[in-house]
């Protein structure tokens, strides 16, 4: 399936009522559609647990909340560790 390949918080602008939410810059790929948005999951999930972000999501953009966990699961660890004090120290 084709994919944006970079949907961050960065990569979608609020379009209007006219247009609703636009995505920009894609860096066109093919791939899991879960894998294209879990950094939607991830950034959300302190606030309401990666659970209900997963649903949440996964109901929005109409894909396997299942899928989008699992997906979930593999990316969290590499994003607690861009973002922990020791990742910054290390830079």
């Amino acid at each position: 399936m084709l994919l944006h390949g970079d949907p961050h918080l960065g990569n979608v602008l609020d379009g209007g009522p006219s247009r609703g939410l636009v995505a920009i810059d894609p860096k066109a790929c093919t791939g899991d559609p879960c894998f294209d948005v879990v950094d939607y999951v991830v950034a959300g999930a302190g606030q309401e647990g990666v659970e209900a972000r997963c649903q949440r999501v996964a109901t929005a953009c109409g894909l396997d909340g299942d899928r989008l966990y699992a997906w979930s699961q593999v990316i969290a660890p590499m994003a607690a560790s861009r973002t922990s004090p020791m990742a910054v120290q290390r830079r």
